[in-house]
């Protein structure tokens, strides 16, 4: 491992010891750091809301680009601490699921389900809590750092739930939980190397 993932391994542990209300504080710092210094995380927040939104008032723009920043980094610190905690502690963090029938069925009653979920709040607790229910395969893009792979698969298939990448072959996997009648995690901006099929034509979701 070299010195770069070394520090990215060993920072991860570090804000996954502390208690979540303080991640979520030094999220809120970091983001404002990034907004006040102009980072390139804003500057394509900015640019995503005048391609999608070009009618909105430009202030208005600029509040969600800078929101957005804010929220990202304070997600990225909660998943931090989310990989290192006992996910008997982290569930306790659910207070509630709207529409959980939708998710729920017996092994021999069950259909292949497809399960969008988008970058909106902390979706890693809501894959942490799908894997309880029934197996699960999710897509995923590793990250550009090796070392730190096997921490966030650790993390993200505490519950069960089985980790395949965003290529052709994480694609196959996908189909072959879907024919199983298991749940398929896909976040919808996630896009398979070349050679492989778009998430979305997999089949018709439950």
């Amino acid at each position: 491992m070299d010195i770069k993932g070394r520090l990215a391994v060993g920072a991860l542990k570090i804000i996954g010891k502390l208690p979540l209300s303080w991640s979520r504080h030094l999220g809120l710092l970091v983001g404002k750091i990034a907004v006040w210094t102009r980072s390139e995380g804003l500057r394509l927040s900015r640019i995503n809301l005048e391609l999608c939104y070009p009618a909105m008032d430009p202030k208005q723009r600029e509040r969600l680009a800078r929101e957005s920043v804010i929220g990202t980094a304070m997600t990225g610190f909660e998943m931090a601490a989310l990989w290192n905690t006992p996910w008997a502690k982290s569930k306790n963090a659910i207070v509630g699921v709207r529409n959980q029938h939708l998710l729920d069925g017996s092994e021999e009653g069950r259909t292949g389900t497809i399960v969008l979920m988008p970058h909106t709040g902390n979706w890693e607790i809501f894959g942490l809590h799908v894997g309880t229910l029934a197996p699960c395969t999710v897509l995923y893009q590793p990250p550009k750092i090796e070392a730190l792979d096997p921490v966030i698969r650790n993390g993200r298939e505490v519950t069960g739930g089985k980790m395949v990448p965003t290529n052709v072959h994480g694609v196959r996997s996908l189909l072959k939980a879907l024919k199983a009648g298991n749940f398929a995690l896909i976040l919808p901006d996630q896009e398979p190397d070349m050679g492989g099929i778009l998430p979305l034509s997999l089949g018709a979701p439950h």
